[in-house]
């Protein structure tokens, strides 16, 4: 019989004392009681006695640990045991590092460094630089008026009244440098280009933001001109005579 049969022999002789207890204590219990149906107070706190020993005995019996594992032997190992590891070698001994050179002073005092140039104010006043030059705008060449050439006539506007003559090309618009000048403020700077081709005049639109009207049709590309026609441009109207 080896050491684990011995510890289940144990644990179930323990197991039996424990119901064996439990069983006692419930019949002193059922005696308690009987001898208390006749009013024996003395009977009736042996009851409760032998009660609570029975509450013990079974929480003793099913919660704590009934067994105590006792160690197993286990065989040994069939042939030679191997030698033992050697212990690692000592370490060497601790060397404490060379002591650091002692502290050597400055030769000479603390030298603070030179403070900084006073501010030297300027000789003059202040010289504004000299503006920009400014960049005209370019001059229109001088209209060519030809024998028997067309008319601009302002019919409606702002500018009703004026004639301006047609040369080679006239441009039309609010901006100073145009040959036909127009006051309109619903004018673009650069509204529209007359200009001659062989016997006859084509107008031209140019870019404008509110388009160029030829007897009321706005117009996207090049389009003849002929005697009577109204150019519309915002509220000015101009006849070609």
């Amino acid at each position: 019989m080896d050491n684990n049969d011995i510890v289940a022999l144990l644990g179930t002789t323990q197991c039996l004392i424990g119901l064996g207890c439990a069983a006692l204590n419930l019949i002193v219990v059922v005696a308690c009681v009987l001898v208390a149906q006749n009013k024996n107070r003395s009977g009736l706190l042996w009851g409760v006695m032998g009660l609570f020993f029975s509450v013990v005995a079974l929480f003793i019996l099913f919660l704590l640990p009934t067994v105590q594992r006792w160690p197993v032997a286990y065989p040994p190992p069939a042939g030679p045991m191997p030698p033992p590891m050697p212990y690692p070698p000592a370490p060497s001994p601790y060397v404490a590092p060379p002591p650091s050179a002692p502290y050597a002073p400055q030769a000479g005092p603390y030298a603070a460094p030179p403070p900084p140039a006073p501010y030297a104010p300027q000789a003059g006043p202040y010289a504004a630089p000299p503006p920009p030059a400014a960049v005209p705008y370019p001059v229109a060449p001088a209209a060519t008026v030809i024998q028997g050439g067309w008319r601009l006539t302002v019919v409606q506007g702002v500018d009703a009244g004026q004639s301006f003559a047609l040369g080679a090309q006239a441009r039309l618009g609010r901006n100073p440098d145009n040959e036909v000048r127009l006051n309109d403020p619903q004018a673009s700077r650069y509204q529209a280009l007359v200009q001659r081709q062989q016997n006859n005049y084509v107008i031209m639109d140019q870019g404008s933001g509110n388009g160029t009207y030829v007897n009321g049709q706005l117009i996207h590309r090049p389009t003849a001109l002929a005697l009577g026609d109204v150019i519309t441009i915002g509220n000015t109207q101009l006849k070609v005579s």
